[in-house]
């Protein structure tokens, strides 16, 4: 059963063609003319709506843009792909593939955070607590507990740095929870960093971990004494898929 309107396309040509969608545009004001659009031109949108009670509401789009100055046999085009948040109906961009083949996720999850100033760390979880960027603002990663709790399932890019002091030893662990934090275990531990008698020696751990939504992960000291410094020592969380 498809209630509604329905487009069905059947060909049954012996070649390699088939059925067709065309969204043309041009700016003239009378039919057939070929008047040049311009950069960021809606060149054809596919809206999708639902009843919410009282009337139809914007719920997701498909738009297709003239991505940059076109010309004469020069139609550079971009696709954005939008849908309304819970709450609303007011559509946000999500993804965009532009005329250079980029595909970019604006509200996608990107944070970084630091230390507000020198501290060293010989048990339990490092604090970045001082705020770089949050993209979209997510509040994923809590400053007073050290603590990131995920949003959406998918796989995320974490990355940190730390010292360990001169003549002396450090390392730390990524421990992961799947139960709202009642219980952490240790997925990573980073390579042992150690200091010589007259520096403190650095050391950046990347790691790829598969959460689910309000999994939760936080790095804590597994060796020696952690030093983490305001601009020394971030911390970087990305949601790659």
């Amino acid at each position: 059963q498809y209630p509604g309107m329905n487009i069905t396309n059947y060909n049954s040509a012996n070649s390699g063609s088939a059925g067709l969608i065309d969204f043309q545009r041009s700016r003239s004001s009378s039919d057939g003319g070929h008047t040049i659009v311009q950069a960021n031109d809606k060149l054809g949108e596919i809206i999708f709506r639902g009843a919410d009670g009282n009337g139809f509401s914007d719920s997701s789009a498909i738009r297709a843009m003239v991505d940059t100055t076109p010309g004469d046999g020069d139609m550079p085009g971009r696709l954005t792909f939008s849908t309304a948040a819970d709450g609303s109906a007011s559509m946000t961009e999500r993804m965009r593939i532009d005329s250079a083949g980029h595909v970019t996720k604006p509200t996608n999850l990107c944070l970084q955070y630091t230390r507000n100033a020198s501290t060293d760390y010989s048990s339990g979880t490092i604090v970045y607590n001082t705020l770089v960027f949050d993209v979209n603002s997510s509040g994923a990663y809590n400053t007073s507990t050290g603590v990131f709790t995920a949003p959406v399932t998918g796989v995320y890019l974490i990355y940190h740095e730390f010292y360990a002091q001169n003549n002396a030893i450090a390392m730390t662990q990524i421990d992961k929870s799947t139960n709202g934090g009642s219980s952490f275990s240790s997925v990573k531990f980073s390579p042992r960093a150690g200091g010589n008698s007259s520096e403190y020696l650095a050391n950046g751990v990347s790691f790829y971990l598969q959460m689910n939504a309000n999994d939760q992960f936080r790095i804590v000291v597994k060796e020696g004494i952690v030093h983490v410094n305001n601009k020394y020592t971030h911390l970087m969380v990305q949601l790659i898929q």
